[in-house]
Parts: structure tokens; C-alpha cells; sequence
């Protein structure tokens, strides 16, 4: 298994504390973005044939869209990826099945392999396994597992992210492929203690908690500190797993839902005490193959950030300021054929709403349909 290879990125993925509400925030995106990294094999020009379409909302503009930034000089064309799955070709299953005694018969001579799945154990008793629909591996440490919810300490924030980066260099993880890695506490177990101790808990700390639980403040302070709030030294104590996040990149680019939202590429839980790694998953990368398709023209790029990209038009003024690139994937047409990946342009824009300004991304694809 190619595990010199894994591709993991961290996203944000917010654990709210119980009861508590976070505000939305605009999702970060991996650097850098600029030509693709990729040395996957190359097909002719339009060698994928006709492509899966994109459904772009139907609509009329809304409001005013100012440009505050020099907008790039599209090329003719763009390259699309195309991402074989994780499963067996025939010849492949057939050796498979061949070592491990199942009857030919049984198996028969057109057959298609619809995914399997590996599980075994190493030397440190950790369990892993490995799916091959989604290209998925996932980890389970029991020792690690902390016994309390809560800790009495935590490691800093420093040491657990160089915890993590030695654990995924020892099993073979490029550690220049992590971006925006991301340690996000989940405070409700630290909450639930609280409630269960007398006049601890009130609407105003739950507040002062979601407005800080994912913000660095929390790594620095012990017990957690709230100001103008006097009980929180009720609970003495910290959650004692600490989730890790990376974003899924491809190419050296994100691949983003019609938000703009970063997908997301595995997650690892740590014993916030010993720096253990308790369980996680990882996406597995793939050598993707490449075609030239014509792209939109930079009038064409114009008009559709004005009709708001993938997620339609918004009403009021809006105003774009940045931009970046990554992928957006293509309409899967059947259920375990290939994937295919086409270039976006992601807008930073900003729209003026009656609660004031309002950020947000617009996505527009760059390949011609």
C-alpha cells in the first residue's frame, strides 16, 4: 500500500460546545494556489470524451458586483483531472481471488470489483483499515484511549501538532503535504461537567464559551478563563481528546464544495495529556490523469461572477477583493466509475446586507460547457 503517499489536510470542522452556537466563518484555503504540482500521466487534448455537466443556477443578476482586484487572464483551455477509484481492475481481482482460494466459477470471467476493504494490526496494537471505495484509511489505538472525558492538564499546543507531525512521518506520511492543519477543542464534555456542578452553569458563560472554544485562547489558559464570568474555576479541567483536521488537497490545490467550503481530508483525535494518537482517518491520494478541455473566456468568467458562481445570484451589492484557485468536482455519472476535477476560480467577496457586511465565496468553474 502506497502509504508514502497519504494526502492529508486539515479543515475546519467545528465541535461546539452543548447548547452553545458558533458564528459562521469563512473557510480557510491551502496555499499555494498556481500551476498544478501534479506529474500524473496526461491524455490526449478532450481525452475523456464528453465530460458529466455542471449545473449552474439558472437566474438573473442581482444587485451590483464591483471588482476591486485585477481579475487573471485565462488561458484557452484547462486541464481536468480524473481520479480512478480505489477498487480492483479484473485482472486484479482475479489474482486476488485466486490467492485467497475462492472458486473461479464463483467469481466468473466478467466481474467487477464494487470495493473491498483491508483490516489488520501492527506492532503497536493500532488497527487499521483501509476502504477502497472512497480511498479511506482509518486507525484505532486503544491504549490511547483517554479513561475520563476531561484532563487535568493539557500538552501545548506546539507539542500536540509536533506529536502528530512525528506520527505521520513514522508511518510514511509526507509531512510537506499537511496544510492549515487545525486543533479544534470540543468543550462539551468540559460543559456536562459544569451543568453537574450547583450554580456553575448560565446562559452567559455557554455564550463566552462558543464565542472563544475555537480560538487559541483555550490552549493557553488553565481552567479555562471567561471574562466577567467568576465560576469557571468550578471545573478544573480540560477534554482530554483533541480532534486534529486537515483539508484534502490534490495537485497542491483544495477541492471546494459550491461554497467554497474546503473538503475535507482526515482527522486525527489526540490524548491531550500523553500526545497518543487515539483514532483518525486519512484520504489516500491518487496519481490523477489529465486532458486539455476549452475554457470560459474572461468575459464568460465575468459573467458568471456576477450570477453569483455555483450557488446562484444574491441579492444586494457585493464586492470581490482576493481570488484563489482549486478544484470542484464534476457530477458523478455512475457509481463507481472515475471522478473528474475541473479548475475554479474562488472569489473572496463581500455582500452588504441589513446585519452589514456579509463574506463569502463565489465559485466559478473554469472549464467550457
Amino acid at each position: 500500500m502506497p502509504r508514502n503517499k497519504l494526502l492529508i489536510i486539515c479543515a475546519l470542522l467545528p465541535l461546539l460546545a452543548a447548547g452553545c452556537g458558533e458564528p459562521v466563518n469563512i473557510p480557510k484555503v491551502a496555499e499555494p494556489f498556481g500551476p498544478p504540482e501534479g506529474k500524473g500521466s496526461a491524455a490526449q487534448h478532450l481525452g475523456f470524451g464528453v465530460l458529466p455537466k455542471l449545473e449552474m443556477p439558472a437566474g438573473l443578476t442581482q444587485g451590483n458586483l464591483n471588482v476591486k482586484t485585477d481579475l487573471p487572464i485565462l488561458q484557452p483551455t484547462v486541464t481536468i483531472l480524473r481520479l480512478p477509484s480505489g477498487n480492483l481492475n479484473l485482472t486484479e481481482f482475479q489474482n486476488l481471488t485466486q490467492a485467497i482460494g475462492l472458486p473461479a466459477g464463483l467469481v466468473g470471467d466478467e466481474t467487477q470489483n464494487l470495493g473491498y476493504t483491508l483490516t489488520w494490526t501492527n506492532k503497536e496494537g493500532i488497527i487499521w483499515q483501509f476502504f477502497s471505495n472512497d480511498r479511506r484509511i482509518t486507525f484505532n489505538n486503544p491504549k490511547a484511549k483517554p479513561k475520563l472525558g476531561v484532563a487535568d492538564s493539557w500538552l501545548g499546543k506546539n507539542q500536540l501538532i509536533d506529536k502528530v507531525d512525528i506520527f505521520l512521518k513514522l508511518h510514511g506520511v509526507d509531512e510537506q503535504k499537511l496544510k492549515n492543519i487545525q486543533i479544534v477543542p470540543s468543550w462539551s464534555q468540559w460543559m456536562d461537567k459544569l451543568d453537574q456542578t450547583k450554580g456553575c452553569s448560565s446562559p452567559i458563560l455557554r455564550n463566552q464559551v462558543s464565542a472563544v472554544s475555537g480560538s487559541d485562547k483555550m490552549f493557553d489558559q488553565f481552567p479555562p478563563s471567561l471574562p466577567g464570568v467568576t465560576s469557571t474555576n468550578c471545573v478544573a479541567s480540560y477534554p482530554s481528546a483533541l480532534p486534529v483536521i486537515f483539508e484534502r488537497l490534490v495537485d497542491g490545490w483544495n477541492i471546494l464544495d459550491k461554497y467554497g467550503q474546503p473538503e475535507e481530508g482526515g482527522q486525527i483525535m489526540v490524548n491531550a495529556a500523553t500526545g497518543e494518537m487515539i483514532s483518525g482517518w486519512m484520504t489516500l491520494p491518487v496519481d490523477p490523469h489529465r486532458s486539455d478541455y476549452p475554457a470560459i473566456t474572461n468575459n464568460d468568467l465575468v459573467d458568471l461572477l456576477e450570477k453569483g458562481g455555483l450557488i446562484g445570484p444574491l441579492p444586494g451589492t457585493k464586492e470581490i477583493t482576493s481570488y484563489s484557485f482549486g478544484f470542484v468536482r464534476l457530477p458523478k455519472t455512475q457509481a463507481y466509475d472515475y471522478e473528474y476535477l475541473s479548475p475554479a476560480l474562488i472569489a473572496e467577496a463581500t455582500r452588504l446586507t441589513e446585519k452589514g457586511p456579509e463574506p463569502y465565496r463565489i465559485v466559478v468553474p473554469l472549464i467550457k460547457q
